[in-house]
This record gives C-alpha cells, sequence and structure tokens, in this order.
C-alpha cells in the first residue's frame, strides 16, 4: 500500500509541475510539491484524529484529482531540457582532467554503497530511536500529530516535518527499513542544487564536478547521506531556497520565487536549526536582491516575507503553535531550553566558539596522528587558557570533559575529516579575498557558526547540527579546485577524497556484516548503545503476546519499545512524579526501571517522593519547586502492587523491570 500512495503522490506531484513550469526547475519543484503534499495530508487527518492509511489514500486520491483538473487546464508535460547537453558537457570535462574521471567512478561506487546502506544497516542514531521514531509510532497510535505524555519533551517540541516522511512510511509498511532514503534523496538534492547554483554564476564544469565531490568526501556528510537526521535536509532546503530565488532574479520566474519561500518555510518547520540560519540565509538573499534589482530591493524582500509567512502558516506551523498553547512559547518548553540553552558569560562563549571550530577540523577515521593530537589539543588548551576558560566546566557551558582529537568515524564524535582542514579551512579563507557570490557564502558560514556558539554550548552530540552551515556554504569548495594534475597537494586532496569516499559507506557495511555473522539472533537493530540486548529481550518478549496494553515509566525506553505499537500493541506513557492520577485499571503490564526514574519534564512538583533540580543540577529546596528542571522519582512498587501489579518471575534485568497484572 505504501508503492501505491508513493504513486499517488508522484503522479499528483509530478501533474501540478507540468502545469507550473517547462524549466528544470520543475525537478525541485516536484520534490517540493510531494513534501508539502505529504505534510498538508497529515495536519488535515490530525485534526480530525484520523491518521490511518485509509483516509491517507483517500487524500492522496483528493489531491491527485485536484492536480488532473489544474493539469487539463494548462495541457502542458514537464520534460527537463538539456540534460544531453549538460552529460556531454561533463563527459567533455572529464577527458580534460583525468582526476576528475577518477573521482567520479569513486563517487558513483559511494552512491551505490550508500544506496545498499539504506536498506541493510541496522538504525543505530540515538535521536532517531529516542524520539523521531518513538513519536511517530505514538502519531499513528493516537491518530493525530498533538502532543503527548512523555518523560523526554524532545518527542513533542521538536519541529515535525521531516518525521511526517518516516510517519509515512511506518504507516505503511509498520517497519523503518528504508527511511534513510529520505535523507540520501535530500543529499542528491543538495548536490544538483550546488552544481546549478554554480553554473548559475558562469564558473566551469570542472570547479562544479570538483565541489560535489569534495562536498560529498567530508566524513560526516558521507554518513548522514543515508542516516535519518535532519541536518542535511536542512541544509538542501535552504541552498534550494537561494537557488530559486535567483532564477526569479534572473528571468522574473515568479513561481521560482514561490517555490524559494516554500522551501524556507518547509525547512524552518524541519528542525530549529534553520531559525538559526535565518539571519545568513538573509543577508545571501539580500545580497542577490540588491545586485539585480536594486531599485524593487524593498518591495522584493517584503513580497518574500509575506509568501514566507503564508507557507510557514500553512506547512510549518503546526507544531509551534501547539508548544505555545502547552509551554506559552513557540520553540519549546522551559526545561528544553534551561537544559539546551547556552549558559555562561563572554568566556563561556568563547570557548564554546573555540571548541566547535576545532571540532569540526579533526581526521575522523585516520589512526596513527597522534604527533598532530598532541599538537592540536595542546594548541585549543592555551587558546581557552588566554581567556581563563580552564579547567572546562559543564555548568558554565563549557563541555565537562578534556578535548581529544577525533580520529573515529563515529557519527558523534565526526567531523569533516582530513579534507576539512585541507579543503574546506584554505577555501573559507580565500573565500574572504573574492569579489563575488563566494564571498557570501565564506561570510554566511562564520555568521552561522558565530550565532549557533551563541545560542547551543559545546558538546559532541552537536557537531551534527553543522552540517547544515556547511551544505549552505558548500559553493566556496571550488576555490580549492587546483587544475594541474602535476601538482602535489592536488593528489594529496584526490587521495583522502578517494579515501572518505570508499571508507565511510563500506566501512559501516563491512561492519554490519560482521555483526550478522557473530550475533545468533536476528532482532532488528543490533548496533543500538548501552540497552542494547536489554531492550531487544524486551521487544522478544512483548512479540509472543498479543494486543497488549503497556504503561512505559521510564525514560530510557527507545524506538525498540515503540514498535511493539506497530505489532497492535497499545503503548501509553506515564510520569511517575504524577502516576496517582492516572487509571491503571486497564493496563496489563507495567515497563520500568528498577529503584528510581529520571524525567525532564516536571509535572508535579509536589511529590514527596521526587527530589527536583535545577539546570546546574542542583538540589532544589521546597520553597523554589518552580525552579524545576529535572526531577528523579522513586518507583512507588508498594502502591503499583496495591493495584495487584507483580514483577514478572525469571525476568531480570539490569536497567528495567516489567510489573504485570
Amino acid at each position: 500500500m505504501f508503492i501505491f500512495s508513493l504513486i499517488l503522490i508522484s503522479v499528483s506531484s509530478y501533474l501540478l509541475t507540468s502545469a507550473l513550469t517547462k524549466k528544470n526547475t520543475g525537478v525541485l519543484y516536484f520534490f517540493l510539491i510531494a513534501f508539502a503534499q505529504i505534510i498538508l495530508i497529515f495536519e488535515i487527518l490530525s485534526l480530525s484524529n484520523s491518521i490511518a492509511k485509509t483516509p491517507f489514500l483517500i487524500l492522496n486520491g483528493f489531491f491527485l484529482i485536484c492536480s488532473i483538473i489544474v493539469f487539463y487546464k494548462r495541457k502542458n508535460l514537464f520534460i527537463p531540457q538539456g540534460f544531453k547537453e549538460e552529460f556531454n558537457r561533463i563527459k567533455n570535462t572529464l577527458e580534460l582532467d583525468k582526476s576528475l574521471y577518477f573521482l567520479s567512478i569513486i563517487f558513483i561506487c559511494f552512491l551505490i554503497l550508500s544506496f545498499i546502506n539504506i536498506f541493510l544497516i541496522p538504525i543505530s542514531f540515538a535521536d532517531v530511536l529516542n524520539y523521531y521514531l518513538t513519536r511517530c509510532t505514538t502519531w499513528i497510535q493516537n491518530g493525530n500529530i498533538n502532543h503527548f505524555i512523555t518523560m523526554d519533551p524532545r518527542e513533542i517540541i521538536m519541529p515535525v516535518n521531516m518525521d511526517f516522511l518516516y510517519t509515512w512510511l511506518l504507516l505503511f509498511n509498520k517497519t523503518e527499513k528504508g527511511i534513510g532514503i529520505f535523507p540520501f534523496i535530500a543529499f542528491l538534492g543538495a548536490i544538483y542544487t550546488v552544481y546549478n547554483i554554480l553554473g548559475d554564476f558562469k564558473f566551469c564544469t570542472r570547479k562544479k564536478l570538483w565541489s560535489i565531490f569534495l562536498f560529498s568526501s567530508f566524513a560526516l556528510i558521507g554518513q548522514m547521506a543515508y542516516i535519518p537526521s535532519a541536518d542535511l535536509f536542512i541544509g538542501t532546503l535552504l541552498l534550494i531556497s537561494i537557488y530559486l530565488l535567483n532564477q526569479y532574479l534572473k528571468q522574473n520566474d515568479k513561481t521560482a520565487f514561490f517555490f524559494s519561500t516554500l522551501a524556507c518555510a518547509l525547512a524552518i518547520g524541519s528542525k530549529t536549526t534553520a531559525i538559526i540560519a535565518l539571519p545568513s540565509l538573509a543577508i545571501i538573499l539580500a545580497y542577490l536582491t540588491y545586485k539585480t534589482r536594486k531599485n524593487e530591493f524593498i518591495k522584493t524582500t517584503f513580497k518574500y516575507i509575506e509568501l514566507l509567512l503564508i507557507n510557514f502558516i500553512i506547512f510549518s506551523s503546526y507544531n509551534y503553535i501547539l508548544n505555545y498553547i502547552q509551554f506559552g512559547n513557540f520553540l519549546s518548553c522551559k526545561e528544553s531550553i534551561l537544559m539546551n540553552g547556552f549558559r555562561g558569560g563572554i568566556h563561556s562563549y568563547i570557548c564554546t566558539l573555540t571548541k566547535y571550530f576545532f571540532a569540526i577540523f579533526d581526521f575522523s577515521g585516520i589512526i596513527g596522528i597522534d604527533f598532530y593530537n598532541e599538537f592540536i589539543t595542546n594548541l585549543q588548551t592555551k587558546t581557552l587558557a588566554l581567556i581563563n576558560a580552564t579547567p572546562f566546566s559543564y555548568m558554565n557551558g563549557y563541555y565537562d570533559k578534556n578535548f581529544s582529537f577525533n580520529e573515529s568515524t563515529h557519527i558523534t564524535a565526526c567531523g569533516l575529516g582530513a579534507l576539512g582542514l585541507l579543503a574546506f579551512l584554505p577555501s573559507l579563507i580565500k573565500s574572504f579575498k573574492q569579489k563575488n557570490i563566494i564571498f557570501i557564502f565564506g561570510i554566511t558560514f562564520i555568521f552561522n557558526i558565530l550565532i549557533f556558539s551563541r545560542i547551543m554550548f559545546y558538546t559532541q552530540f552537536n557537531l551534527r547540527y553543522l552540517i547544515t552551515f556547511i551544505t549552505i556554504a558548500s559553493p566556496i569548495l571550488i576555490l580549492s579546485y587546483i587544475k594541474s594534475n602535476k601538482n602535489v597537494f592536488k593528489w594529496l586532496l584526490l587521495y583522502f577524497m578517494s579515501i572518505y569516499l570508499l571508507l565511510i559507506p563500506s566501512h559501516k557495511l563491512i561492519t554490519n556484516i560482521q555483526n550478522n555473522i557473530k550475533t545468533e539472533t536476528s532482532i532488528e537493530n543490533k548496533e543500538l548503545f548501552n540497552m542494547c540486548n536489554e531492550e531487544e529481550k524486551i521487544y522478544e518478549y512483548f512479540s509472543t503476546k498479543s494486543n497488549s496494553t503497556l504503561a512505559i515509566m521510564t525514560k530510557k525506553s527507545s524506538y525498540i519499545t515503540e514498535k511493539l505499537k506497530l505489532k497492535g500493541h497499545k503503548i501509553t506513557k506515564i510520569l511517575i512524579e504524577d502516576i496517582e492520577n492516572y487509571d491503571l485499571s486497564e493496563i496489563d503490564y507495567i515497563l520500568t526501571e528498577n529503584e528510581s526514574v529520571l524525567s525532564y519534564t516536571v509535572k508535579n512538583l509536589n511529590n514527596p517522593n521526587c527530589e527536583y533540580y535545577d539546570q546546574k543540577k542542583n538540589k532544589i529546596n521546597a520553597n523554589n519547586q518552580n525552579l524545576a528542571v529535572t526531577c528523579e522519582c522513586k518507583i512507588p512498587f508498594k502502591y503499583l502492587k496495591d493495584l495487584g501489579f507483580q514483577p514478572i518471575k525469571d525476568i531480570h534485568f539490569i536497567e528495567y523491570k516489567i510489573l504485570e497484572k
């Protein structure tokens, strides 16, 4: 049925694209229309609590009928033009520069390996398991995308657009296999858009090809090409917005102008990183508009803002409104703001900025550089010492861990790899000397890092957010191209580009094959983090049951537990500090922890069995409960026993406890 829904959406999107344009920008319109259609369907169905297969297909059919009516009035089939000429141009370029020919073969291998990984590599990215997919299954069970009870506020406060794609797949297929296709499409969209942006500004094909090959070679980018995450997706949408606005300015294409605002609005509704990037995006758009239409600058700017607001309200405002209704804040709840927001003064800011900068330019995947590790570690330590920012303190906004130059390819620690230092950083420095659009892309990258470091204190886990800014700045990579094949430095870059293009996807694939050989069970998601084995056992246990009702009283449960919803089990989440206000009469099982439960969503401030803590993890006394950010509550086993719940015999877990009525 998913294939049927995919066909309906694809046909309706193609017909609308055909009705709107004959130009090659229609390739981007097609995907934007399809994405917007999926979002709109979920929003409409949510209003009537009717998210399910049949209503979704009915709306698919409705939009198809509407697209047929619109298409019938225009009677124009969209057929991309000039691809044969562009292919011949690329072919001639590859013959002129054999190094690019070699890279193109490696790049094709990278695409093939990445595509294979989409369907073979189990999802192990913590955020995907902890809140991306868990809230998708909750939406499907509840029939709406409204807020729900949870101990982890990330499941409800984060923008939702990207997760609608995952929900669409889960709704029909009841499995997460294949969701990596969405970031893969975003990756293809990024390199397609970068190629066309550079073409608009008359850069040669050699530099355009070099730029997309180099961009794909960055260690973190290579992983995010098939790992479900919104960061690359956001960068792609904002790049598309820039490209389409330039098409309007060059050709007075009003359709491109509208879709430029739509791409920006969809990005804002997908992750708050897009909001951080808005000021720098505004700089690029203002530069292009002022340079091209100086006399219409103010009029064009206000028209852009007007259409952006309209598209945002329709396609991206749903969860922001829910946040405001529940928390009085469009972006987040108080607890999340206090936990994740920037803390400290100017020293903390400079420290955070310094650590982000050093972490981007690492040697992911390259071992045996201890001498350099020691050098760069000492360099950073001395840099921070100049501002008296040592020792590191988590409470002041610094990361509470000694810096170590990264050599692994683990997604939570990975930066740009060796090419960050050898290619991106030199390109960034060179961009400041340019007198064209490349200068603006370089400036906006610095601008984004400065803003981001003020909003988000440093942790390794925040590095992936920088992908958005790197993607937007990717046109600067043309400055690293060296024409002569006799240049030794060019061959050094070629070596690292080849290594990363092959290493990143093949390493993941080989590791997965080894795990399958060594592991006896066939349960999915073998590469979860610390609680992997316990959650697999829980999943196995309840898979043998049928249509049970399970109450979860733990923040640690992840998607492997939530998958039980797709097996017909009803899952409900309970805040332990407020447990006495829940009706547990219909509950068959309770999944909780052995002694106490930590919650980042504080609802009840007066439970005597709970201890409350502020953002610095200091215990709060009874007179300052309103400062509580987290609470840790003892599990009321006596209360649960009185209700008829008993621990299941012969089942023992380190982290969890299962109670049965």
